[in-house]
């Protein structure tokens, strides 16, 4: 369909949306930007997990509707002395642990690739497998490539 396509570029760090089969055999390189955005990712999983513990979605529901009533009330979380779960442990984990830990929360993490250096350096507790960090884990923030091996390691079950 796109016979002069010689080059697909990724922003981010996988190829999710390249289907790297069909490219290799049409002859496309495929490139990426690994580093380029991990402190975004890791920002917007903090924003999105304050939007979780502030109600900031149905706040701001209730003041669209003209409810100015919605008060901070016991539903409402601080994330300080709770535990934060890493479901996969690379650059964009770790800037998110760092983030975690700054505002008071443990941080738990397990990995098959970062030395325990890594993680010392950061403060984060060093969990043996995935199934220990969902156990330990107040929330959980999902840093893993989609892949083989880590589709569907997070499921039903899991969340049971």
């Amino acid at each position: 369909a796109l016979p002069c396509l010689r080059v697909i570029a990724v922003h981010g760090v996988g190829y999710d949306p390249v289907d790297v089969e069909a490219a290799t055999r049409s002859g496309i390189a495929i490139t990426n930007t690994p580093g380029a955005n991990e402190r975004s990712v890791a920002e917007q999983a903090i924003a999105l997990l304050f939007a979780l513990a502030k109600q900031v979605v149905g706040a701001d529901a209730a003041v669209r509707a003209g409810d100015f009533g919605f008060k901070y009330s016991a539903d409402l979380v601080e994330l300080a002395g709770l535990t934060m779960g890493l479901a996969g442990f690379g650059p964009i984990g770790q800037q998110t642990a760092a983030l975690g830990r700054a505002l008071g929360m443990r941080v738990v993490a397990c990995s098959r690739y970062q030395p325990d250096a890594v993680f010392e350096r950061l403060g984060v507790d060093r969990l043996p497998t995935l199934e220990a960090v969902l156990r330990a884990s107040d929330a959980v923030s999902l840093h893993m490539p989609a892949n083989d091996a880590t589709r569907n390691a997070i499921g039903r079950t899991q969340l049971a």
